[in-house]
């Protein structure tokens, strides 16, 4: 009988999650996007494809991973991976419940948290694609999970999963480490508990060894399969620590530009986005929950207490101090790049959001309103987040590349800047097979040796880069060589004193001779091609929609080719090129 009611126990303790689990894998597949909508997903679609790496530092853990479940049936390589994904998703917040149950949170609160994790809209978005947070997400619960004062695991055990579980974060998402502080209290507690403390610290420090043991990956395919690697060349020891360290970036900074940094107007969008993202309320409760456990520590100074000092420190550590470092401008697409990265605080925050339910919970004494609550909560978020997930993956981005891809000529090389155009067109011509005699050059990434080398056996030809003169020479030799150069978005001036004239998506700069259609011919000729195109428009595009991006660019060719027209007296012309880059991108002012 004993037995019998213990097993109802269990199984009672262990449907929770299980539930959540099957939910929000369900809830994030029937999001995954089965094209490229922008940002890094292509990066990794075409790992799940065809193998390779991330971009620095490599996360080989989810490469690893995205190839082991390449054989998902799927419709895409984008939709594979998504699928992949959402699983690492659904996980993360499954795990979150039993992290607050260790925690000694009641079952209503845990799911609670849980629900708002699943409803957080821009985290529902990345969980259902091929992005590397998902897994951040499951290992922050799962360090949360181990770290509890009274959790099931104790000792040497402890130690040592916390030490594979650090491992394994290093070799995913260095963000990992702003959650050392619950950590080493993990590791405190392990060594309180075990009999032999050393012993188990060498343990902890020979798991944390196995659990780098992933970066061993990125050597072996730099050197095996180099032709799939999207970023960096880690096939030396150097290219490795290279790679590691995302010294193309700055170890500390999660892009290339240089923007100055602004930390209180990103603190303030760290803390909107978490408002907006969960539909407000939620928040208070968070706020509550840490002015509760902060009253409680002053209170007591216990060992629980100090576990979830901690755990505000790590909080603040992964939320404002973190984002205060961020260089990006929160507008536009840069916006949505950066609500990706506040996605570890609004995980841990949830936390304290679990701690403010259970002071609720006093209030709530009937079991009917609290989970008819939860319910709602449930299903108001999910309709919420579907909605926002819908108005970004708008299949323009893929379908504006692929209409690019297919009116070039053959061998073209196109220049261009943006993550949209790299990532786009690496995705379309390595995952799907699209037109590789196409060349795209990157050149926001010549500077990089490795692109460079990378360039030089693609092209045949030797590439330096100081500046716009030697970009010049290298459109120089390639025109030689007999290939058309085209223009994606916006150059210096120095490049557009050659003669060039707008084609398509692109500015098709003129090879020496080349002869220049006057502007009423080139219309007729774009207008034609245009009619043949399969773009899919997106009027009602989002401001950090990378839609957007490609549009705006796309109305930028059609205004430049209507002021041509002005000016050679075509002015019937002139009226419907600008009425193309309306349609294109409603939103933008004809210059």
């Amino acid at each position: 009988m004993a037995v019998l009611m213990w097993s109802r126990r269990e199984g009672a303790e262990h449907l929770p999650p299980l539930l959540l689990f099957l939910f929000a894998c369900i809830a994030y597949c029937v999001t995954v996007s089965t094209h490229y909508h922008g940002g890094d997903h292509g990066i990794f679609a075409s790992v799940f494809a065809k193998g390779g790496y991330g971009h620095a530092p490599g996360y080989p853990l989810y490469s690893m991973y995205l190839r082991a479940l390449s054989w998902i049936p799927a419709t895409s390589p984008a939709q594979g991976a998504g699928f992949a994904t959402a699983i690492l998703g659904a996980l993360s917040i499954s795990v979150f419940y039993l992290a607050c149950r260790a925690w000694g949170l009641s079952s209503w609160s845990a799911a609670l948290g849980a629900v708002v994790l699943l409803i957080d809209r821009h985290m529902w978005f990345i969980h259902s694609q091929s992005e590397v947070f998902a897994l951040n997400h499951l290992f922050a619960g799962a360090l949360v999970w181990l770290s509890a004062p009274q959790g099931r695991v104790r000792g040497s055990r402890r130690i040592a999963l916390l030490g594979l579980l650090a491992g394994l974060g290093v070799s995913h998402h260095h963000s990992i480490v702003l959650l050392a502080p619950i950590g080493f209290y993990g590791v405190w507690l392990g060594l309180r508990e075990s009999e032999h403390q050393l012993k188990s610290l060498a343990l902890g420090l020979a798991t944390l060894a196995i659990g780098l043991t992933p970066y061993g990956y990125l050597v072996i395919v730099a050197r095996t399969s180099p032709e799939s690697l999207f970023w960096g060349d880690a096939s030396t020891f150097d290219g490795l620590v290279h790679t590691f360290l995302r010294r193309d970036y700055g170890t500390f900074k999660v892009s290339t530009g240089e923007t100055p940094l602004e930390p209180l107007n990103q603190i303030v969008f760290l803390f909107r986005s978490l408002a907006e993202d969960t539909l407000y309320l939620p928040v208070l409760l968070g706020v509550f929950g840490i002015a509760h456990r902060c009253v409680a520590w002053v209170r007591s100074r216990d060992t629980e207490g100090s576990g979830w000092l901690l755990l505000l420190v790590s909080l603040m550590l992964v939320g404002p101090l973190f984002v205060s470092l961020l260089h990006l401008p929160n507008e536009g697409v840069a916006a949505q790049v950066l609500r990706k990265f506040h996605l570890l605080f609004d995980y841990m925050f949830a936390f304290f959001l679990v701690t403010g339910a259970d002071q609720l919970v006093r209030y709530l004494k009937r079991p009917g309103p609290r989970w008819g609550l939860l319910t709602g909560l449930l299903m108001l978020g999910s309709l919420n987040a579907y909605s926002y997930c819908m108005q970004l993956q708008a299949p323009t981005v893929q379908s504006y590349l692929e209409w690019t891809l297919e009116t070039m000529p053959e061998d073209a090389v196109i220049i261009g800047t943006g993550d949209e155009y790299y990532i786009g067109f690496q995705y379309l011509q390595q995952a799907l097979n699209q037109r590789p005699d196409v060349q795209y050059i990157s050149a926001g990434l010549v500077g990089a040796r490795w692109y460079r080398e990378r360039l030089e056996e693609q092209l045949g030809t030797d590439v330096t880069f100081r500046g716009n003169e030697d970009l010049l020479l290298l459109i120089d030799t390639l025109n030689a060589q007999g290939r058309p150069i085209y223009l994606m978005n916006a150059f210096d001036e120095a490049l557009l004193p050659r003669p060039n004239y707008p084609f398509v998506t692109t500015i098709h700069l003129a090879s020496p001779g080349e002869h220049v259609s006057p502007p009423s011919e080139l219309f007729d000729q774009n207008r034609a091609l245009l009619a043949t195109c399969k773009l899919e428009l997106d009027p009602n595009a989002p401001k950090m929609a990378w839609s957007r991006t490609v549009l705006n660019n796309g109305a930028a060719i059609w205004y430049s080719l209507a002021d041509a027209l002005e000016q050679t007296g075509d002015p019937v012309r002139a009226a419907v090129a600008r009425n193309v880059a309306k349609t294109m991108a409603p939103w933008t002012e004809d210059p």
